[in-house]
């Protein structure tokens, strides 16, 4: 497995795709034109892009990709004035309950860790099946913010 900068061109098509796997299912269920379905999802993920990138400035945007090169799917991070946010992970269903998951957050844990960062953050949706993964990597909820569970893990 490894982590590859995003390429806006390249990655487009997988991005969409996990985007619609992962975020959009209830928008499938929908009884809306194939054609209006994708334009939305479009439109959803490239505002979710463009509010990442406002709000994490230095923020890291990768794809997953499994040893044989194929995206299965997206991690992003931002390490600023020693704070660690998780900005996003998804896994495509077909790839989740291997461990993915888990390898990559703990290594951001591990390199947070290693370069001196007291604390990482995540926002997590309160009925998200992985928030069992945050607490066993050592994350508590601090807050509860709408729909979300903030978490932190401190060192």
């Amino acid at each position: 497995m490894e982590l590859i900068p995003v390429d806006s061109v390249r990655d487009s098509g997988f991005l969409f795709d996990l985007f619609k796997k992962t975020h959009g299912w209830g928008l499938c269920q929908a009884p809306i034109p194939k054609e209006q379905l994708k334009q939305l999802i479009e439109i959803q993920l490239k505002a979710q892009s463009q509010q990442y990138r406002s709000q994490f400035p230095h923020g890291e945007f990768c794809v997953i990709r499994e040893c044989r090169g194929k995206p299965i799917g997206i991690f992003s991070c931002q390490i600023h004035e020693k704070v660690g946010t998780l900005i996003d992970i998804a896994i495509l269903p077909d790839a989740q309950g291997q461990g993915i998951g888990t390898r990559v957050v703990q290594s951001l844990l591990d390199h947070c860790r290693s370069v001196g960062v007291g604390r990482v953050e995540a926002h997590v949706v309160r009925d998200n099946p992985a928030l069992s993964l945050w607490k066993r990597l050592g994350f508590e909820i601090v807050a509860e913010e709408g729909l979300h569970f903030q978490l932190s893990r401190c060192f």
